[in-house]
């Protein structure tokens, strides 16, 4: 993970002067992101190996953060998200636990996709699409489950854009196997 950051960091710094000579520009900032996640019966595997097929109840609202970085070549953006986000979950108790137990679910992602700009003066909207690599962790106190998959998603936002600075409420949408996640975020993001 050190070494993803260094290089994305080098990546940053030796593109930005040329940015200017080809009419292209770069962005990187920081989301809030408040997903409302539609629970459902999923199959999970522990640390063992073991498999269980359970549905966590959320119990709290999810909230969490996301890293960003996009180039932008005149209308269309590629860009790069790792975000994390964690809530409050429960689950009755039946063949997986003995009895009804709390626990701590966490989703982590590495997003990479493309999106088509629209922009006015201090205005903007965007739709776009792309590929999310997703790991959820459920922590009990006695034991982890976790599930891992690669899944599609849409994403449509709008910005405000203040000289260099772009203000951004997006919505991101996409499943996790049973589960579909409708992601919420509010971003504060530099462009050079």
């Amino acid at each position: 993970m050190k070494a993803i950051r260094l290089f994305v960091l080098f990546f940053v710094l030796s593109i930005i002067p040329l940015a200017n000579a080809y009419a292209w520009s770069l962005e990187i900032g920081i989301r809030a992101l408040i997903p409302r996640i539609g629970a459902g019966v999923q199959k999970y595997e522990d640390k063992e190996g073991n498999k269980a097929t359970f549905k966590p109840k959320a119990e709290s609202t999810a909230t969490g953060q996301s890293y960003h970085l996009g180039l932008r070549l005149e209308s269309w953006q590629v860009d790069y998200d790792s975000s994390k986000f964690t809530f409050d979950s429960s689950i009755k108790a039946g063949d997986v636990v003995s009895a009804d137990t709390d626990l701590e679910c966490t989703i982590t992602e590495n997003r990479l996709g493309i999106n088509y700009h629209i922009e006015r003066e201090l205005a903007g909207a965007f739709a776009g699409l792309g590929y999310t690599s997703v790991k959820e962790e459920i922590k009990s106190d006695d034991n982890t489950w976790t599930r891992e998959e690669s899944r599609p998603y849409l994403k449509s936002g709008i910005d405000l854009i203040i000289n260099s600075i772009t203000l951004r409420y997006e919505m991101l949408i996409y499943s996790i196997g049973e589960h579909n996640i409708q992601v919420n975020s509010l971003a504060f993001l530099v462009v050079f």
